[in-house]
Protein backbone atom coordinates (compact mmCIF):
# COMPACT_ATOMS: atom_id res chain seq x y z
CA UNK A 1 0.00 0.00 0.00
CA UNK A 2 1.29 3.05 -0.60
CA UNK A 3 2.14 5.68 1.79
CA UNK A 4 1.22 9.69 1.65
CA UNK A 5 2.62 12.63 3.28
CA UNK A 6 1.95 16.42 3.00
CA UNK A 7 4.84 18.35 2.18
CA UNK A 8 4.71 20.30 5.38
CA UNK A 9 4.95 16.45 7.22
CA UNK A 10 7.83 15.41 5.07
CA UNK A 11 9.65 18.76 5.61
CA UNK A 12 8.97 18.17 9.76
CA UNK A 13 10.03 14.40 9.24
CA UNK A 14 13.21 15.06 6.86
CA UNK A 15 14.43 17.78 8.98
CA UNK A 16 14.09 15.75 12.16
CA UNK A 17 15.98 12.95 10.96
CA UNK A 18 18.80 14.59 9.92
CA UNK A 19 18.93 17.13 13.01
CA UNK A 20 18.92 13.28 15.09
CA UNK A 21 21.93 12.36 12.60
CA UNK A 22 23.83 14.80 12.58
CA UNK A 23 23.16 17.95 15.02
CA UNK A 24 26.57 18.98 16.04
CA UNK A 25 27.73 19.47 12.24
CA UNK A 26 24.51 21.10 11.42
CA UNK A 27 24.97 23.73 13.74
CA UNK A 28 28.31 24.45 12.87
CA UNK A 29 27.48 25.41 8.92
CA UNK A 30 28.41 22.10 7.41
CA UNK A 31 26.62 20.44 4.98
CA UNK A 32 24.42 17.14 5.62
CA UNK A 33 26.50 14.02 5.16
CA UNK A 34 24.02 12.45 2.81
CA UNK A 35 26.06 9.44 2.17
CA UNK A 36 26.60 8.85 5.72
CA UNK A 37 22.92 9.26 6.82
CA UNK A 38 22.25 6.28 3.67
CA UNK A 39 24.86 3.59 5.04
CA UNK A 40 25.26 4.41 9.02
CA UNK A 41 21.27 5.76 9.70
CA UNK A 42 19.40 3.84 6.71
CA UNK A 43 22.21 1.04 6.74
CA UNK A 44 22.38 0.74 3.26
CA UNK A 45 25.54 -0.13 1.15
CA UNK A 46 26.56 2.15 -2.05
CA UNK A 47 28.02 0.81 -5.18
CA UNK A 48 29.20 2.22 -7.98
CA UNK A 49 29.09 0.86 -11.34
CA UNK A 50 28.43 1.47 -15.08
CA UNK A 51 25.08 1.53 -15.56
CA UNK A 52 23.63 0.16 -19.07
CA UNK A 53 19.85 0.60 -19.08
CA UNK A 54 18.14 1.33 -21.86
CA UNK A 55 17.72 4.76 -20.97
CA UNK A 56 20.73 6.90 -20.33
CA UNK A 57 18.83 9.68 -17.70
CA UNK A 58 18.43 6.07 -15.29
CA UNK A 59 21.37 7.25 -12.88
CA UNK A 60 20.65 5.06 -9.92
CA UNK A 61 19.22 1.78 -8.53
CA UNK A 62 17.21 1.08 -5.75
CA UNK A 63 17.95 -2.96 -5.28
CA UNK A 64 15.35 -4.73 -3.75
CA UNK A 65 17.19 -8.16 -4.30
CA UNK A 66 14.89 -9.05 -6.95
CA UNK A 67 14.70 -6.94 -9.46
CA UNK A 68 17.27 -6.97 -12.19
CA UNK A 69 19.53 -4.20 -13.59
CA UNK A 70 21.80 -4.19 -16.55
CA UNK A 71 25.27 -2.92 -16.47
CA UNK A 72 28.50 -2.90 -18.65
CA UNK A 73 30.88 -5.62 -18.43
CA UNK A 74 33.78 -6.30 -20.60
CA UNK A 75 31.48 -4.34 -23.23
CA UNK A 76 28.68 -6.53 -22.63
CA UNK A 77 25.29 -5.48 -21.43
CA UNK A 78 24.56 -7.75 -18.12
CA UNK A 79 21.49 -8.23 -16.22
CA UNK A 80 22.43 -8.82 -12.74
CA UNK A 81 20.45 -8.88 -9.30
CA UNK A 82 22.10 -6.12 -6.63
CA UNK A 83 21.48 -7.37 -3.12
CA UNK A 84 18.55 -6.26 -1.23
CA UNK A 85 20.21 -3.16 0.93
CA UNK A 86 21.72 -1.91 -1.86
CA UNK A 87 21.65 1.49 -3.97
CA UNK A 88 23.87 1.05 -7.36
CA UNK A 89 24.68 4.67 -8.49
CA UNK A 90 25.94 5.12 -12.05
CA UNK A 91 29.87 5.48 -11.66
CA UNK A 92 30.03 9.22 -13.85
CA UNK A 93 28.50 10.49 -10.68
CA UNK A 94 31.45 9.57 -8.29
CA UNK A 95 33.81 12.44 -10.28
CA UNK A 96 34.23 14.97 -8.41
CA UNK A 97 32.32 17.14 -10.95
CA UNK A 98 29.20 15.62 -10.53
CA UNK A 99 29.47 15.89 -6.73
CA UNK A 100 26.26 18.07 -5.73
CA UNK A 101 24.11 16.15 -8.40
CA UNK A 102 25.19 12.85 -7.01
CA UNK A 103 24.29 14.22 -3.36
CA UNK A 104 20.90 14.85 -4.81
CA UNK A 105 20.49 11.39 -6.75
CA UNK A 106 21.43 9.96 -3.13
CA UNK A 107 19.32 12.16 -1.18
CA UNK A 108 16.07 10.95 -3.43
CA UNK A 109 16.95 6.96 -2.87
CA UNK A 110 16.83 8.12 0.59
CA UNK A 111 13.71 9.37 0.30
CA UNK A 112 12.36 6.05 -1.40
CA UNK A 113 13.63 3.71 2.17
CA UNK A 114 12.29 6.47 4.50
CA UNK A 115 8.78 6.41 2.81
CA UNK A 116 8.25 2.55 2.52
CA UNK A 117 9.15 2.45 6.04
CA UNK A 118 7.08 4.52 7.46
CA UNK A 119 4.17 3.15 5.81
CA UNK A 120 5.62 0.00 7.19
CA UNK A 121 6.19 -1.62 3.74
CA UNK A 122 9.05 -3.59 1.81
CA UNK A 123 11.53 -1.23 0.41
CA UNK A 124 10.66 -1.42 -3.53
CA UNK A 125 13.40 -1.18 -6.35
CA UNK A 126 13.57 2.23 -8.20
CA UNK A 127 15.44 3.93 -10.58
CA UNK A 128 16.41 7.68 -9.72
CA UNK A 129 15.83 8.77 -13.38
CA UNK A 130 16.14 12.26 -15.32
CA UNK A 131 13.56 13.37 -17.75
CA UNK A 132 15.20 14.09 -21.17
CA UNK A 133 12.98 15.54 -23.85
CA UNK A 134 15.06 13.85 -26.67
CA UNK A 135 13.44 10.19 -25.16
CA UNK A 136 10.96 7.99 -26.11
CA UNK A 137 8.98 6.40 -23.25
CA UNK A 138 6.47 3.94 -22.59
CA UNK A 139 3.57 5.13 -21.08
CA UNK A 140 4.48 3.14 -17.76
CA UNK A 141 7.66 4.61 -17.89
CA UNK A 142 6.13 7.95 -18.36
CA UNK A 143 3.74 7.25 -15.46
CA UNK A 144 6.81 6.03 -13.08
CA UNK A 145 8.76 8.86 -13.36
CA UNK A 146 5.72 11.64 -12.53
CA UNK A 147 4.28 9.55 -10.02
CA UNK A 148 3.15 10.61 -6.50
CA UNK A 149 5.57 7.91 -4.98
CA UNK A 150 8.51 9.62 -7.23
CA UNK A 151 7.08 13.10 -6.75
CA UNK A 152 7.13 12.13 -2.52
CA UNK A 153 10.59 10.83 -2.48
CA UNK A 154 12.17 13.82 -4.28
CA UNK A 155 10.41 16.24 -1.63
CA UNK A 156 11.74 13.78 1.12
CA UNK A 157 15.57 14.14 -0.74
CA UNK A 158 14.95 17.94 -0.52
CA UNK A 159 14.35 18.00 2.81
CA UNK A 160 17.24 16.06 3.97
CA UNK A 161 19.80 18.14 2.15
CA UNK A 162 18.19 21.09 2.94
CA UNK A 163 16.01 21.05 6.18
CA UNK A 164 13.88 23.75 6.16
CA UNK A 165 14.33 25.44 9.27
CA UNK A 166 17.80 25.38 8.98
CA UNK A 167 17.72 27.33 5.23
CA UNK A 168 15.43 29.53 6.47
CA UNK A 169 17.77 30.61 9.42
CA UNK A 170 20.40 31.27 7.12
CA UNK A 171 18.64 33.23 4.81
CA UNK A 172 17.30 35.32 7.38
CA UNK A 173 21.21 35.93 8.38
CA UNK A 174 22.08 36.54 5.23
CA UNK A 175 19.47 39.01 4.38
CA UNK A 176 18.70 40.55 7.82
CA UNK A 177 15.70 39.08 8.11
CA UNK A 178 14.03 39.85 4.59
CA UNK A 179 12.33 38.28 2.15
CA UNK A 180 14.53 38.21 -1.42
CA UNK A 181 12.80 40.19 -4.08
CA UNK A 182 12.07 38.10 -7.29
CA UNK A 183 10.96 39.92 -10.34
CA UNK A 184 8.28 38.10 -12.70
CA UNK A 185 8.72 34.23 -11.76
CA UNK A 186 12.31 33.96 -12.07
CA UNK A 187 14.79 37.41 -12.12
CA UNK A 188 16.98 38.15 -9.58
CA UNK A 189 19.71 41.36 -9.06
CA UNK A 190 23.23 40.46 -8.87
CA UNK A 191 22.99 40.80 -5.79
CA UNK A 192 20.51 38.32 -4.73
CA UNK A 193 21.90 36.04 -7.18
CA UNK A 194 24.98 35.84 -4.95
CA UNK A 195 23.00 35.33 -2.00
CA UNK A 196 21.18 32.32 -3.62
CA UNK A 197 24.79 30.45 -4.98
CA UNK A 198 25.95 31.09 -1.65
CA UNK A 199 23.38 29.57 0.27
CA UNK A 200 23.53 26.14 -2.68
CA UNK A 201 27.44 26.37 -1.88
CA UNK A 202 26.71 25.93 1.99
CA UNK A 203 24.36 23.25 1.50
CA UNK A 204 26.08 21.75 -1.35
CA UNK A 205 23.59 21.18 -3.71
CA UNK A 206 22.95 23.43 -7.65
CA UNK A 207 22.13 26.43 -7.54
CA UNK A 208 19.13 25.47 -9.82
CA UNK A 209 17.67 23.27 -6.69
CA UNK A 210 18.02 25.66 -3.88
CA UNK A 211 16.45 28.62 -5.76
CA UNK A 212 13.29 26.11 -6.40
CA UNK A 213 13.89 25.13 -2.65
CA UNK A 214 13.53 28.73 -1.69
CA UNK A 215 10.75 29.51 -3.89
CA UNK A 216 9.03 26.62 -1.94
CA UNK A 217 9.78 28.31 1.66
CA UNK A 218 8.22 31.40 0.46
CA UNK A 219 11.50 33.02 0.87
CA UNK A 220 11.19 35.30 -2.15
CA UNK A 221 8.84 38.60 -2.30
CA UNK A 222 7.04 38.83 -5.31
CA UNK A 223 8.32 41.66 -7.54
CA UNK A 224 6.82 43.23 -10.67
CA UNK A 225 9.43 42.55 -13.92
CA UNK A 226 9.15 46.04 -14.56
CA UNK A 227 10.86 47.41 -11.65
CA UNK A 228 13.55 45.27 -12.17
CA UNK A 229 13.67 46.95 -15.49
CA UNK A 230 13.78 50.32 -14.15
CA UNK A 231 17.36 49.67 -12.93
CA UNK A 232 18.80 49.52 -16.30
CA UNK A 233 18.54 52.64 -18.93
CA UNK A 234 17.15 52.09 -21.97
CA UNK A 235 15.94 48.32 -21.34
CA UNK A 236 11.96 48.06 -21.24
CA UNK A 237 10.99 51.17 -22.14
CA UNK A 238 8.53 52.65 -24.86
CA UNK A 239 9.69 52.17 -28.38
Amino acid sequence: MEYYLTGDEIDEIGEGLIRKYQYQTLIEGKPVDIEGFLTGNLGYRIVYDRLAERDAGRMAFLADGKAALRVWRAGRRLSVVPPKGTVVVDEYLYQTQNAKKRRFVLAHEAGHIIMDRLGNNPVSAAFRQEFDREQTYTVEEFASMFSITEGMATSMGVALLMPKNVVIHYIRDMTNGKRIPLYGNSVLSDRDRNVVGRTAERFQVSYKSMFYRLRDLKLFEARDLDEYFAGFGGIGGAV
